[in-house]
């Protein structure tokens, strides 16, 4: 194809108009979006629920005697749930922003979810050992 400067875009003939079943096939879609770094969900996902852990032990004392014993054995969930959420995490913060993946946002989310779960419960296990033997069973 060659480029006449002296040509008018405007002057030429119409194509005709031909109906398909593909009709958005020359439609402009825009850039493909990167695909999201599996592990940046995981994290949100490892730290949403250590997150919810910790709440349950934090505020098992509020609770009936039933979920209070729930709310006990969270205490030993949370901790490996937030652990988990704040290195993959970071490992896949690190992955997506060097492979140009989406889901920093959700890796992010995951080790600060994590990092939070772990500050409530140390707050709680402190607030907790008034006089037992054992920090954190009352």
């Amino acid at each position: 194809m060659t480029h006449e400067p002296q040509a008018d875009p405007f002057d030429a003939a119409p194509r005709p108009y031909s109906a398909t079943d593909d009709y958005l096939a020359g439609a402009y879609t825009g850039p493909a979006l990167p695909r999201v770094a599996p592990a940046c969900v995981a994290a949100v996902g490892l730290g949403g629920i250590g997150l919810v852990l910790s709440l349950l032990y934090a505020f098992s004392s509020l609770m009936p005697a039933a979920l209070q014993l729930v709310g006990r054995l969270a205490l030993f969930a949370s901790p490996v749930l937030a652990l988990a959420a704040i290195v993959l995490g970071h490992v896949s913060f690190v992955q997506a922003e060097r492979a140009q993946l989406r889901g920093k946002g959700q890796a992010v989310a995951g080790f600060l979810f994590g990092y939070a779960s772990l500050i409530i419960v140390f707050v709680a296990l402190v607030l907790t050992s008034g006089g037992s033997g054992t920090p954190g069973i009352v």
